[in-house]
């Protein structure tokens, strides 16, 4: 979030006037970017960002050139229109590229922000709770819910002490969760689930491709419990290539006999 909200400022900082260079994330994110028009952008109709906010050509196209001398190099030199045409576009994606980042990116969805409790920073209960109902598919029998509780109240009273602990032995979150499991299993439960909770979809996505490789027109027949071995084995040896030895044989066929007890089946 920190690397976000720095490149969000970087970004405005880019093109903004020197008097709008101080303003702090959460001034610049109530700016309505997400309201601005493509098409506005590109004809520079955005009377509103261009006249308070945005410096003018002339400027931008100092500045930005005195920053990078790489474009610098690569702009003509003779054509001073089509120099100004490229920094003219270099500004207008810039402000599009505010837009997007506004409009895609989660900077203040509630899940995010109460999933920052899990890292024993702070203690909030109504944020535990809210998180409690938001994956009610992990807390999800009356007698979880009620052991939650119990727990809940129990960690607000050890807090101080558990946040002082890891002050002085400094422990990974996953790590300090694992030493309070005993004591707080159903916390300990939804921990887990959160920790891992991907920021997007794209390692999903990169294992659907990873299977598309595997089960294939002619190996259509896998079981799912060997296709899982296969997937497990090729995530873990992909950039390792293993000899298949005399050794190796002999215990495939040890395993594949207490698998198939059957008579004759290797």
């Amino acid at each position: 979030m920190e690397k976000i909200e720095e490149s969000f400022i970087v970004l405005f900082n880019t093109i903004a006037i020197s008097e709008k260079r101080n303003l702090d994330f959460d001034s610049l994110f109530k700016l309505p970017f997400e309201e601005l028009k493509n098409k506005d952008i590109l004809d520079s109709k955005t009377d509103l960002f261009y006249h308070q906010l945005i410096k003018n050509n002339s400027l931008f196209e100092e500045e930005y050139l005195a920053q990078y001398d790489i474009i610098k190099e690569l702009l003509p030199k003779n054509d001073q229109k089509k120099k100004e045409d490229i920094v003219n576009a270099a500004g207008k994606f810039i402000i599009i590229a505010l837009k997007y980042m506004k409009l895609k990116l989660p900077y203040r969805d509630e899940t995010w922000e109460n999933i920052k409790v899990i890292f024993l920073n702070e203690f909030d209960k109504n944020k535990c709770l809210s998180l409690k109902g938001q994956f009610s598919n992990i807390i999800h029998i009356d007698e979880m819910k009620e052991n939650f509780v119990h727990e809940l109240a129990r960690l607000e009273c050890n807090f101080r002490k558990i946040q002082y602990q890891n002050m002085v032995i400094k422990l990974s979150p996953l790590t300090l969760w694992n030493s309070l499991r005993k004591d707080y299993p159903t916390l300990f439960e939804l921990v887990c689930a959160l920790i891992v909770l991907p920021h997007s979809s794209v390692s999903v996505e990169r294992v659907f491709s990873s299977l598309k490789n595997l089960k294939n027109v002619k190996r259509n027949r896998l079981t799912l419990e060997n296709l899982e071995a296969c997937l497990l084995s090729y995530q873990h040896f992909n950039t390792t290539k293993i000899p298949i030895t005399l050794e190796i044989c002999e215990k495939y066929k040890e395993v594949e006999k207490i698998l198939n007890p059957v008579e004759g089946k290797t």
